[in-house]
């Protein structure tokens, strides 16, 4: 089985959250078609799909996108800033890492998954020296003490976490020595460690998944 892909991926756990994984996949393909990611033109297209001119007007999208959830009123109205964001993403067809985490962290969410979240992703050297590779998974099985936005503190990820990266070509689901093999285009040896780190996410409560499920009911899989 070939680690990047999850048409045949398998996963002890839950029923249902065999089923949610299994199709994560497809609902998100099917919602969010062909979205436009500067850092993945980087890192796998040799030829450049877009010109340089192209690529700062995505690169600017993104930006605004993005400013939709340290507005003043995301404040007031923190249930309605989310979907917004969202919508953002689908109508504009832009997203980085960090949008494709938050777009599979929202899936899980409204098929009934706990203990999932977004998290930026580190590495540990040999020598005990910690990098930020800047890039962000959605990732499920994670404890509450190790999802702790206030230390926010990297911590290795235990057998049972599996990453959720929807940004990696085919999409990806598996565990971190899956994740570091295909994750050698960060540079990352065979005897480095992944870690996860929490991040200051925007919180999905119940209202917001209500909310979502009205405007992208695709998004709930049968």
């Amino acid at each position: 089985m070939e680690i990047n892909k999850i048409d045949n991926f398998t996963f002890c756990g839950k029923p249902n959250s065999k089923k949610v994984l299994a199709n994560v996949k497809r609902v998100f393909n099917e919602n969010f078609p062909n979205l436009k990611s500067p850092w993945k033109y980087y890192y796998f297209d040799d030829d450049m799909p877009v010109t340089k001119n192209e690529l700062l007007d995505i690169d600017e999208i993104l930006k605004n996108i993005r400013k939709i959830l340290t507005t003043p009123s995301s404040k007031k109205n923190p249930d309605r800033i989310f979907p917004k964001y969202i919508q953002a993403i689908k109508t504009y067809k832009v997203a980085n890492c960090r949008e494709h985490a938050e777009i599979a962290n929202l899936i899980l969410k409204i098929n009934k998954i706990k203990k999932c979240d977004i998290f930026s992703v580190f590495v540990k050297k040999p020598n005990g020296r910690i990098f930020d590779i800047d890039h962000c998974v959605a990732a499920l099985n994670v404890s509450k003490a190790k999802n702790n936005k206030i230390s926010q503190k990297p911590f290795i990820p235990s057998k049972q976490v599996k990453i959720v990266d929807l940004w990696w070509p085919e999409c990806f689901i598996g565990n971190k020595n899956e994740a570091k093999k295909i994750y050698e285009k960060f540079n990352i040896n065979d005897d480095d460690e992944i870690l996860l780190k929490p991040m200051k996410s925007f919180k999905i409560n119940k209202k917001i998944i209500k909310i979502m499920e009205k405007l992208i009911p695709s998004l709930k899989i049968k």
